[in-house]
């Protein structure tokens, strides 16, 4: 199953850009194979056996640079036709997420506290769509122009956009 979704994904999502089939990783579809992709990892990957978190991490950098180089060469230069650097079905991206995941596998949190916390991360993310592009626009017309506002506005909005979801997540838990 895995096999077939990746071949989809990949290969008529990202390669092709086929409209019936995750063009842009922005989809259910996908959601649903990182969401197996997780599963496996998780069933099946046994975590002493795994990469320890230095070799997972230089994997994480060596995709994260490889992306931003494409990134670059889209943008900057032009080249790359009509391949999309900026989706979450980008093999990079697929790859960096899978070598995070692993990364945080290594790591036992005992804290209660953010135990809490990564109850509501889901609503977050459900939440973040188009109400983080209003919020932004809202903080960003209160703090006027300049060179770092938009990266000023942004880190203010996801600060408050995240603690807000929680909250109200938590109360609803």
């Amino acid at each position: 199953v895995l096999g077939l979704l990746t071949i989809l994904t990949l290969y008529f999502g990202y390669w092709r850009h086929v409209v019936f089939w995750n063009p842009d990783g922005y989809s259910v579809a996908n959601f649903v194979y990182v969401y197996l992709i997780g599963g496996y990892i998780q069933k099946y990957v046994r975590t002493d056996k795994m990469l320890r978190g230095g070799a997972l991490f230089a994997i994480y950098v060596a995709c994260a640079l490889v992306w931003g180089g494409s990134t670059v060469a889209k943008f900057k230069y032009g080249i790359m036709g009509h391949w999309k650097p900026l989706t979450y079905n980008n093999p990079f991206t697929l790859l960096e997420a899978i070598a995070f995941f692993m990364m945080m596998r290594t790591i036992h949190i005992q804290s209660k506290w953010i135990n809490k916390i990564a109850q509501s991360v889901l609503a977050v993310v459900m939440f973040t769509g188009v109400s983080y592009k209003v919020l932004d626009g809202f903080v960003l017309s209160y703090l006027g122009n300049g060179l770092l506002m938009p990266i000023v506005s942004a880190v203010i909005a996801a600060t408050i956009l995240f603690v807000g979801v929680i909250l109200f997540d938590q109360i609803r838990i």
